[in-house]
């Protein structure tokens, strides 16, 4: 069985570019959530994990929500759920930048907000 996060990194993975994008734009939300729900939590730094959460604001805002289905339900919080929301949003670093190779837009900084939302979140633990 496969979850949502496993999901969207295939979704990343994926040769055609709109299936890359609206997996992109849920991966900034799933970033949202988590860096909110763990943002007051003691064992996370919040600034560290605010300034996630802002940069996956910022890196959805560059791009066009999906327009079609729900969101991407945020699963249980654990003690891997900071560590895979990273690792989901380095996998968004990866796919944009090698989108914005044969796009325009601004995917390139997009990408950029996902690697400083992976790095925060990284740091924040």
């Amino acid at each position: 069985m496969t979850t949502a996060l496993d999901d969207l990194h295939l979704a990343l993975d994926s040769t055609d570019s709109t299936t890359v994008l609206h997996a992109a734009w849920e991966a900034f939300n799933v970033g949202q959530q988590v860096s909110d729900a763990v943002a007051w939590h003691d064992d996370y730094d919040e600034i560290l994990v605010l300034a996630a959460a802002q940069a996956c604001t910022t890196g959805q805002a560059m791009l066009l929500p999906p327009r079609t289905g729900g969101p991407t339900p945020l699963p249980p919080l654990s003690a891997n759920s900071v560590p895979a929301c990273a690792a989901l949003l380095e996998h968004v670093h990866r796919s944009l930048t090698a989108l914005s190779r044969h796009a325009e837009g601004p995917l390139l900084d997009a990408a950029t907000a996902a690697e400083n939302a992976a790095r925060s979140l990284r740091a924040a633990a």
